[in-house]
């Protein structure tokens, strides 16, 4: 579904009349106060779980200066990266700054908005990130969301029960999070059924090096 469609969804559970243009006949709920629940659904879904529909990569470009990389404007959590077609290392940020570690250690490590590794490259190294990203914010009603649309029950549901909570309806929005609850539950099965399409690497071969 669009966000026309998503919208008219949420109204109809509400039982929100619209005038002959489509605008909501409610003062509480309006349009846009539905469209911004829908948002609210969409990034409360991307923080619960590692979802396959929101697996992405980006390439990256590691300068010769401290070795750092701008993470993706849609980042969620990383996944692996990639280095020479091999699996660079992961080491903790404590590892990564602690003064005393061996410098010749290859690894990458995540600070702030930014991928960084060690050593430092002498040219510029490229890499590729596996990634989990955040649903795109629906900024038109012909806008859709990643999510298959057989999940998109899910975000009517929450935003349903964002609009109740805003009327003060505590009966309402606390049956549909309950509802939320359950479509979220059979969604993670589902994910973790089809979670093996993530990017897998046996881990007997050898770690990125770079120079």
């Amino acid at each position: 579904m669009n966000r026309l469609e998503l919208r008219n969804a949420v109204k109809d559970r509400l039982a929100i009349k619209s005038d002959g243009s489509g605008n909501s006949l409610d003062g509480l709920i309006t349009n846009t106060f539905v469209n911004t629940s829908l948002n609210d659904a969409l990034n409360r879904v991307s923080m619960e779980r590692d979802w396959w529909w929101l697996a992405s990569t980006a390439s990256l470009s590691f300068d010769t200066t401290a070795g750092d990389a701008v993470l993706p404007s849609d980042f969620m959590r990383a996944n692996e990266l990639v280095i020479n077609s091999s699996p660079a290392e992961w080491v903790p940020l404590e590892t990564f700054l602690d003064p005393t570690s061996d410098n010749s250690t290859y690894g990458w490590t995540i600070y702030g908005n930014m991928v960084k590794i060690v050593p430092i490259p002498t040219t510029t190294t490229a890499g590729t990130l596996y990634y989990f990203r955040s649903e795109p914010a629906l900024s038109s009603d012909s806008s859709s969301p990643l999510m298959p649309v057989v999940y998109h029950s899910v975000i009517v549901a929450y935003a349903s029960h964002l609009c109740a909570a805003r009327r003060q309806d505590e009966q309402r929005a606390s049956l549909y999070l309950q509802e939320y609850g359950t479509f979220l539950k059979s969604m993670s099965d589902d994910n973790r059924t089809t979670v093996k399409r993530r990017i897998k690497f046996t881990r007997a071969r050898d770690y990125a090096t770079w120079e």
